[in-house]
């Protein structure tokens, strides 16, 4: 049992200062004291105080630390005989590092990083740590794969991250990789952003997913995908073929989704594409296009559905033109063309009554002209004429002979 000692007491008497080499064994973190065993004496200090580069009580501004056993330290005995107290931390030197591979030289850095002159650093041996280089750059980090960096040089903030995640009051964004799979399969990535409306809300407006948006593994809650319609969307494949075991189901393919939901009632704004290259777009409210041109190229055809009520209109000088191979026009009820001049149908057939239409248009000028000039003998008098009135036609539809 080696002999204990706190230290002497304030004597008054004036003797050498001295001081001695020691290790920590214990720390008393609640009381900022430690236990220490001086070096080749076979002696135990305990609780005593240790020092910290500053320390000022009365304003409650300190940079403080609490030592761990194992630290060496050198311990001071005041020459006015108060107790004994740490005034600086040292490593234990290692040999056998050679230089020249002729003379052996002691070093000191204990596993510390490599620094150069200017540089200051905190860290411990869990890797986290503080680095104020020379040149003003800020190091902060608890892995090379979690830190931040501050450049001075045009003001420049750096992360370096695995895996990103941040929570505030306004909203959150998320930035992750799911588990790390085997080398057959790829790890799944996804970046959320969320934001809400106003700062009290207790749930995120407008929320945006990039990468495996539809991945269940980072957004177990996926309301706003396809609307919260829960049903699949019919444009994603027309056959709804989703592949084998559902590879091309948009759930699973889905690469950026984007979702306005105000109320936290139902999205009002939805914007999905898949890595197909399939794209949904759900809007409740109304669309408002103010364009200089539009060229628009449907590959495979187009669909266009409406309510109650469709229309284009144009300037007094536009030009609508369609050119298609076939242009079939169904109506349930009725059909108007109206046009304030004239109205052209033009073909090498037109028939009225549709594919059943057998007899042909009469030309009402010819007609007219030849029940005019036609001679009708009659048996008793002079042979007549049938007068036509000019009336009879019609000054807005002309029919083309052939």
């Amino acid at each position: 049992m080696l002999p204990r000692a706190s230290g002497p007491q304030h004597t008054g008497a004036s003797q050498p200062c001295r001081t001695a080499r020691a290790t920590v064994v214990a720390t008393h973190p609640n009381q900022r004291t430690v236990d220490v065993e001086l070096d080749n004496q076979d002696q135990i200090l305990y609780e005593i105080e240790y020092g910290t580069p500053y320390a000022c009580e009365a304003t409650g501004t300190f940079i403080d630390f609490v030592p761990e056993p194992g630290a060496c330290c050198y311990v001071m005995f005041p020459s006015d005989g108060t107790r004994p107290l740490i005034i600086s931390w040292v490593t234990t030197p290692r040999s056998a590092v050679y230089d020249n591979e002729e003379e052996p030289v002691d070093t000191y850095v204990g596993g510390r990083l490599g620094l150069v002159p200017g540089d200051l650093a905190l860290y411990n041996s869990k890797g986290a740590f503080v680095i104020l280089r020379h040149g003003g750059t800020l190091q902060i980090g608890a892995s090379p794969l979690a830190q931040t960096m501050y450049v001075p040089v045009e003001n420049l903030i750096r992360h370096f991250f695995q895996n990103y995640e941040g929570k505030g009051i306004p909203g959150e964004i998320h930035w992750k990789h799911g588990a790390m799979k085997s080398e057959d399969d790829k790890t799944t990535v996804q970046l959320f952003w969320g934001t809400k409306q106003f700062a009290e809300d207790q749930h995120l407006t407008m929320t945006i997913r990039a990468g495996r948006a539809g991945e269940e593994e980072f957004s177990p809650r996926q309301e706003e995908l396809f609307g919260a319609t829960k049903t699949k969307p019919y444009k994603y494949g027309l056959a709804m073929d989703y592949g084998p075991n559902g590879s091309n189901d948009p759930e699973k393919t889905t690469i950026l989704s984007i979702c306005v939901d105000p109320d936290n009632t139902g999205c009002t704004y939805v914007y999905q594409l898949d890595s197909l290259g399939n794209v949904f777009h759900r809007i409740t409210g109304s669309v408002h296009w103010e364009l200089e041109s539009v060229n628009a190229h449907f590959s495979e055809g187009f669909h266009l559905h409406f309510g109650s009520a469709g229309s284009v209109e144009a300037t007094a000088a536009g030009i609508l033109q369609a050119k298609v191979q076939q242009l079939i026009v169904e109506a349930a009820a009725d059909i108007q063309l109206v046009a304030t001049t004239s109205c052209t149908l033009d073909g090498q057939q037109i028939k009225l009554g549709g594919d059943a239409a057998a007899f042909s248009a009469v030309l009402g000028e010819l007609m007219v002209a030849w029940c005019n000039s036609h001679i009708h003998p009659i048996p008793i008098g002079p042979p007549g004429t049938l007068m036509v009135p000019a009336d009879v036609l019609s000054g807005a539809v002309k029919l083309k002979k052939i």
